[in-house]
């Protein structure tokens, strides 16, 4: 076990730019230091010398994984998001977490860092930032704004800064600034905004909004795993400015009515590298006819051992053209919380041939672009099998999964997405291998979850390419605001009656919705708006805006899922959390007590027994 004095050790390293051991070997032991010594003495979470910087300059608690940890016994957002109760109606951002030293700015304008490990107590370096220009960040009703120190790898990697030189990476660099107190170097650095402090709330700095993603619910696990692996193919960097800066993870933020933020997550990466063989790729069909390229390598051991690789998703045909790979290339893997394949040395004895044809129906490619390569051949019946299969899975019908679906596909019961709603229990049971219960269950998952369904859920499964329900709901809203009845009322008239209105929407001016997005919408709406009117026959639409609007509400002493369920649809934040912001306690019955109910006996705030709690 870590000693205080060897995790002192490693932090000075650190702060000095030659760290003793890698980033993610600290965390690890970091967090076994925690779990004996408790988390008030994690570093630099100590009083600091300014209140508002108290709440700006921390550390963000840490999970390592979306839904599958990073190694055994590692904690997830998944795991976090249950564990708080976070509303799933609750609308999130995804952002970048900057691989910097944080560095806050109070009203007075004096600029404050992390204190040292002995005392905690927060560092002024205004002398340093003071020729950095932050007035635009800076308003009358801010009370503090939270930058991140970073440095770009064009500044970094740049010739004729000699001081650069011995330094592994940029992070390092820049806490060599910060430690030294070096002010002529200090303008190689560059502050991003990240948070501004306004009455005691926080909300996100709308520059930092621009290198980030909104999506309607908090258990949109899909979305923030595709962030990251985003992320990752772009080499674990993030433009901002024109410039290249690296992260070491994204910060999930849980926002509340007026988007003040209420929670936060930072779900680190890890970089693991090792070197295998390139044996082939093949190129999979995916579930809207794209061609996705698939690295297979000689298995390769990464996370101490426990995990082993041996396929390896290559983002596009380009990149295997750009990287000129051969069978049997020396190849780098890095494994994050996916594999990429990082380089590779060229000595292999085959080049790599990509595919001309669709592997499904024969129709030759069009290459026109490299970037995205699908079958265009709109009776492709490798497509229509997908575009069914994804419907089930963006629908959440748990028990359709795709062997199920491509059995039916296969045995002429389906043909088409609606095919779904006509769909018997004799049908099914007929089939060798499903038995009258799981056919009713398949029938009962199909149907109910057709119930209630957000209006950009639905749009989101439907076969419009690569058009999911995240760039529907920024559409949607731009166009036709929040209100989930009159939205689901419009896409209904469009979809049954009007179908000449559907141009309507597709506005262009919407941040995140570009010229291809349009066209892939417009095609998906003409080719299938046939099928799309006898589907949207079966769905049920949502008919009230289900934002957690009512306050949080804090449980103590029970974690009842039906309550928590029940208030979430009444519109309550649940957590296990009491803050200044709890409207609510609730408590197995009036005799209960705990810390919390002290706590919100001295706050005034009310609390109340589940019984009490259900009849809200």
């Amino acid at each position: 076990m870590i000693t205080e004095q060897q995790l002192k050790e490693y932090i000075d390293a650190y702060n000095r730019g030659n760290p003793l051991i890698p980033d993610s070997s600290y965390d690890e032991l970091l967090e076994e230091y925690l779990k004996e010594h408790g988390e008030d003495k994690r570093p630099y979470l100590r009083q600091k010398q300014s209140g508002v910087i108290n709440g700006l300059v921390g550390s963000l608690p840490k999970v390592y994984g979306v839904r599958e940890p990073m190694r055994e016994g590692q904690d997830t957002y998944e795991k976090w998001f249950y564990r708080k109760g976070i509303n799933p109606n609750a609308k999130i951002i995804i952002q970048p977490k900057f691989d910097g030293a944080s560095i806050a700015v109070d009203k007075s304008g004096e600029f404050f860092t992390r204190g040292d490990y002995q005392n905690g107590e927060s560092v002024n370096v205004t002398e340093l930032f003071k020729n950095h220009n932050i007035e635009k960040y800076m308003r009358e009703a801010v009370d503090g704004v939270k930058f991140e120190a970073i440095m770009s790898h064009e500044t970094f990697y740049s010739a004729g800064i000699d001081e650069v030189s011995g330094y592994l990476k940029p992070l390092d660099m820049v806490n060599a600034i910060i430690h030294s107190r070096n002010s002529k170097l200090s303008e190689y650095i560059t502050l991003v905004p990240l948070r501004e402090s306004v009455g005691g709330d926080e909300y996100i700095c709308s520059e930092l909004q621009t290198v980030s993603r909104v999506t309607s619910t908090a258990d949109d696990f899909e979305g923030i795993q595709q962030f990251i692996v985003d992320k990752l193919n772009d080499g674990a960097t993030v433009e901002y400015g024109g410039r290249h800066y690296s992260i070491d993870g994204v910060v999930v933020s849980v926002l509340g009515p007026d988007n003040q933020t209420q929670e936060e997550i930072a779900i680190k990466i890890l970089n693991d590298i090792n070197e295998t063989k390139l044996v082939d790729v093949v190129f999979q069909f995916g579930k809207t006819g794209k061609i996705t390229p698939v690295a297979i390598v000689e298995p390769v051991k990464f996370c101490d051992g426990k995990r082993t690789v041996d396929h390896i998703t290559v983002s596009t045909l380009d990149r295997v053209n750009e990287m000129n790979l051969r069978k049997g290339d020396t190849v780098r893997v890095m494994y994050n919380i996916v594999p990429y394949l990082l380089d590779s040395a060229q000595d292999g004895y085959e080049r790599i041939q990509l595919p001309t044809h669709c592997p499904k129906c024969g129709a030759p490619f069009e290459y026109t672009s490299l970037k995205t390569v699908r079958c265009t051949n709109p009776v492709c019946q490798g497509r229509k099998l997908g575009s069914i299969i994804r419907y089930c899975e963006k629908m959440k019908m748990l028990g359709v999964g795709e062997s199920t679906i491509t059995t039916l596909f296969d045995e002429g019961f389906i043909e088409n997405i609606d095919d779904l709603y006509t769909l018997t229990v004799e049908d099914i049971a007929s089939i060798p291998g499903f038995k009258e219960t799981s056919a009713k269950n398949i029938i009962k998952s199909i149907h109910d979850n057709s119930q209630d369904v957000p209006v950009c859920r639905w749009l989101g499964a439907l076969p419009f390419l690569d058009v999911d329900s995240k760039k529907w709901e920024l559409l949607i809203t731009s166009v036709l605001g929040n209100d989930e009845l009159y939205r689901s009322n419009v896409i209904r008239h469009i979809f049954t009656e009007a179908d000449d209105e559907f141009d309507k929407l597709l506005v262009q001016s919407v941040r995140g919705i570009g010229t291809a997005t349009i066209k892939s919408m417009n095609e998906g709406f003409i080719t299938n708006k046939d099928m799309f009117k006898r589907l949207i026959k079966h769905i049920t639409f949502r008919s009230t805006t289900n934002v957690s609007n009512k306050g949080k509400v804090c449980l103590t002493g029970t974690r009842d899922k039906t309550v928590t369920e029940y208030l979430t649809k009444k519109g309550y934040q649940v957590s296990d959390s009491l803050t200044k912001d709890t409207v609510l306690v609730v408590r197995p019955d009036p005799m209960f007590e705990s810390g919390k109910t002290k706590k919100a006996y001295d706050l005034g705030i009310k609390i109340i027994t589940i019984n009490e709690a259900l009849g809200l």
